[in-house]
């Protein structure tokens, strides 16, 4: 049967279509950043964690983990919206000359005076400067060099006291000067995301901030996989109901077929969670060890993050031979194989389709390649199969040959050893039938000659001995008997 006849091929093609338009326009969910943020609050960890043992003597060691604190939650929030930038504090920065180069400023010092913390798009440059601020005096803040920043951050419980003095100054003070400088550092300031107390406790407030990423991320990726399986179910088994109801073959009502549908589309959305979750488990080993221990671990991440989309696909086809829905090793290996081949598939269609947006425009380059990719990627695993059938069809016969050649080395010494021995007794009854065959004629020629009848007699019975038949007549005298008898005589 070709493909293009194949019910179970055109309905795998019409899911397919389903699935790829649910990612080119955004409903596919998988997607999310939660791995990223992840990463980056398991890197805030660490970095609040270093910079604490360094400070933690000094009795205003809060101040600088707040500063590590902000910068993790910036990455963190980044992260999850996909922006290529990085918060980092100038305390980091001054350590690292390779880092500490910009083209708009001087370099940054250690216990920069001026700012605390920077933003750095993917270009290097510096888009947004902070000066973070925990302490008891407003006056404090109204440092002159702090307004070379754009915020001045405080902590989100003070901001609400700050920005009334801010605002009382600036309406209020007596001269003009300070009016128009409370203005100033009232536009500057920014509430911040943590509290004073977190800011004081700065190792306990990173874990919870990780602990909070882990759960996001966890939920999030395992909700998304549970509704990728339930949308390519539905759109599946829609069309399988649809057709079944208005064949004429089925008997059930329209509710009996939506029911099912209904069950089915949530069995899967339930294993799609379980799955998602698991795996969103491994994200978070990998970048929690690899946060810890450097060296080969981060090796590990690298290519973990580098690769991980692809391995999802790898992933699920484990997952299920865990639990049990793939049985065999070769059909594994075989979803192995087609998740491969369909990321590559997918990775040139998507190369195709960039080329085709220069002659057809954005609309019906994305539906040309949606509809050209899905039938790719249907394709190549109906064609692994059939590699597959015939590979598996080569092996069991190369394993019946082996079975073959196995016992023959094994039967057939015995068998060569059995007919050596048969030939010696067949020999050997050969020998001895001649032997009696031969004496028994050389009698009966004597008797004949002799007219001998009693050998004669004797001789003949020898002869059909010899080929198994018994002779009924023992004697001449029976002879006699039976002829001069009314016994019918019978050859």
């Amino acid at each position: 049967m070709s493909l293009a006849t194949d019910n179970t091929f055109l309905n795998d093609l019409i899911s397919e279509v389903g699935n790829q338009t649910l990612q080119r326009f955004g409903l596919n969910i998988f997607n999310l950043n939660t791995y990223n943020a992840y990463s980056a609050s398991a890197q805030a960890n660490m970095n609040v964690s270093e910079t604490y043992n360094k400070h933690k003597k000094n009795d205003k060691f809060y101040g600088t983990a707040f500063e590590e604190l902000q910068a993790g939650h910036h990455n963190v929030q980044d992260s999850l919206k996909n922006k290529s930038r990085e918060t980092v504090t100038t305390d980091r920065i001054s350590d690292d000359d390779s880092k500490n180069k910009f083209s708009t400023r001087e370099p940054f010092k250690k216990n920069d005076p001026v700012t605390d913390r920077v933003t750095i798009d993917s270009n290097g440059n510096i888009i947004a400067t902070y000066q973070d601020k925990v302490v008891l005096n407003t006056k404090d803040l109204m440092q002159d060099r702090y307004l070379d920043n754009d915020y001045i951050t405080v902590p989100s419980d003070d901001y609400e006291r700050r920005k009334n003095e801010f605002q009382e100054m600036a309406q209020n003070a007596k001269d003009e000067a300070t009016r128009e400088k409370a203005k100033q550092f009232l536009a500057k300031l920014q509430k911040g995301n943590f509290t004073r107390e977190e800011a004081m406790n700065p190792r306990f407030t990173a874990v919870k901030q990780q602990a909070e990423q882990a759960v996001n991320h966890i939920g999030q990726t395992a909700f998304s996989d549970g509704i990728n399986m339930a949308l390519s179910t539905l759109a599946s088994g829609f069309i399988f109901e649809a057709k079944l109801y208005y064949s004429g073959k089925s008997s059930e009502t329209l509710l009996e077929h939506l029911s099912r549908l209904l069950k089915k589309t949530l069995d899967q959305f339930k294993d799609g969670m379980q799955r998602g979750g698991s795996f969103a488990g491994i994200d978070i080993i990998i970048s929690t060890v690899s946060s810890i221990f450097k060296g080969v671990f981060s090796s590990i991440k690298n290519i973990w993050d580098a690769l991980r989309n692809s391995f999802k696909s790898i992933y699920n086809g484990i997952y299920d031979y865990v639990t049990g829905k793939i049985k065999t090793k070769a059909e594994l290996f075989s979803v192995i194989f087609k998740s491969l081949s369909s990321a590559i598939a997918v990775f040139g269609i998507a190369l195709f389709e960039t080329k085709l947006k220069l002659y057809v425009g954005d609309i019906l380059a994305t539906a040309i390649s949606i509809i050209i990719g899905s039938f790719v990627v249907v394709s190549i695993p109906k064609i692994i199969d059939w590699f597959m059938g015939k590979f598996q069809a080569t092996k069991l016969a190369k394993m019946r040959a082996d079975e073959i050649a196995k016992l023959c080395d094994e039967e057939l010494p015995k068998i060569i050893t059995q007919r050596e021995h048969l030939e010696s007794e067949m020999n050997i009854y050969y020998n001895n039938h001649y032997a009696r065959l031969n004496t028994a004629f050389s009698n009966l020629n004597i008797a004949i000659e002799s007219n001998n009848s009693e050998l004669t007699l004797s001789s003949l019975k020898s002869i059909t001995q010899e080929y198994g038949v018994k002779s009924d007549l023992m004697s001449f005298d029976e002879f006699d008997d039976l002829m001069l008898s009314d016994k019918p005589l019978r050859f």
